[in-house]
């Protein structure tokens, strides 16, 4: 039977009443969705606010309600990786940046597929500036100085750099009681940063460039100076070394010199000659002032854990002097970040696992010059 019905005051129509004890009713419950974090990119990082919490969430759990589906397809919808955070992005960079020293030297670069061509023009010969018509000087009448430009193309690759951090599950359970400064995203990112560094740093001086970077080892870079024996360094030596490298890249503001902490203890004994007053100064220049580095006869000096150690390795590359804005790091955008719940479960562990997808190459190998042993 029909629910009885009953006259609106108002508009008159008819409404049903309330149903009867023991009527047949439908109940519509209205379905909440989970609010999403929104997706903002930039350099391989998410920079909408609301997405941290989805992230740390992420983190905590291996899953999160609140995420754009949007930061999976972003990052690698095979895998399963997410976007990091900005502010996880940026701590990441900071580690990353206090444990390398070739990577801060070099010119970066983004890329956004897979291979990416940077175009250089050829370095000028000495042909290039012959007596007579083609210096450019003319008389009335005279032949116009030609020049004609060539390129070359250097080709870069998204390597796959990929390193996981595992923590035990009672840490990541009791990181919010140990105050503000810890939790499970600081503990991530410094340790992924920290390795990602090392990795970085070691495939700069050595890398082979088979599926990493192209080491300053393998660039085929032409030799400023050997020494008259092996591990025994001299002050003449040293200045050839230096001079060796043309002026144009000496003088330029992004030029150094890389080597080994063993290479730099011996420089520092190095003494120039006896003067008429008869003090001996040191080659060295030491730096007194903050954030300088100190000068090798004028060129600012960095230390490489991974550079060769100064002894009496035949051929072995010891130090390498050149203009770093010609050592290129390219890096593709799309940093991600994996939880790894059940890998690790026997262990009672959970594993992070970050990628960053990366090439470098020595563009122009004439800006660099290699010190050697015989």
């Amino acid at each position: 039977r029909c629910a009885p019905r009953w006259r609106d005051r108002r508009g008159g129509r008819a409404r049903p009443a309330r149903a009867a004890k023991g009527a047949h009713s439908v109940v519509v419950v209205e379905e909440r969705k989970a609010p999403v974090a929104t997706v903002q990119q930039r350099g391989g990082m998410v920079t909408d606010g609301k997405y941290a919490d989805a992230f740390a969430d992420y983190l905590k759990r291996g899953y999160s309600p609140t995420f754009d589906t949007r930061a999976l397809s972003a990052g690698s919808a095979a895998d399963g990786g997410y976007l990091p955070s900005e502010g996880f992005y940026a701590q990441l960079q900071k580690s990353i940046q206090q444990e390398t020293t070739i990577l801060n030297l070099c010119r970066r670069i983004p890329v956004g597929t897979f291979t990416t061509n940077l175009t250089l023009e050829v370095d000028f010969t000495s042909t290039d500036f012959d007596s007579g018509a083609t210096e450019g000087w003319a008389g009335e009448g005279g032949a116009v100085g030609e020049y004609s430009p060539t390129y070359a193309n250097v080709t870069f690759t998204g390597n796959a750099l990929r390193r996981v951090v595992k923590v035990s599950k009672e840490l990541v359970a009791d990181a919010p009681s140990r105050g503000g400064d810890f939790s499970i995203e600081s503990i991530v990112a410094n340790r992924l940063g920290q390795l990602f560094s090392h990795s970085i740093e070691h495939a700069l001086w050595q890398g082979n460039g088979t599926n990493k970077p192209q080491g300053i080892t393998s660039a085929s870079l032409t030799a400023g100076d050997t020494l008259g024996s092996a591990g025994t360094l001299t002050a003449d030596e040293l200045i050839d070394f230096v001079y060796a490298l043309p002026q144009k890249y000496r003088v330029s503001p992004t030029c150094a010199i890389v080597a080994h902490d063993s290479f730099f203890k011996a420089v520092r004994k190095l003494k120039h000659a006896v003067t008429t007053s008869g003090t001996i100064p040191y080659l060295w220049e030491e730096s007194f002032q903050a954030g300088e580095p100190a000068r090798l006869l004028g060129i600012p000096v960095y230390a490489s854990p991974y550079a060769t150690t100064f002894g009496t390795t035949a051929s072995a590359t010891l130090a390498v002097i050149g203009d770093f804005q010609h050592f290129v790091m390219a890096e593709r955008s799309g940093m991600e970040v994996q939880v790894l719940r059940e890998l690790y479960a026997g262990n009672g562990q959970i594993g992070y696992m970050g990628e960053m997808r990366l090439d470098a190459k020595i563009a122009r190998p004439d800006a660099f010059r290699t010190l050697v042993n015989p």
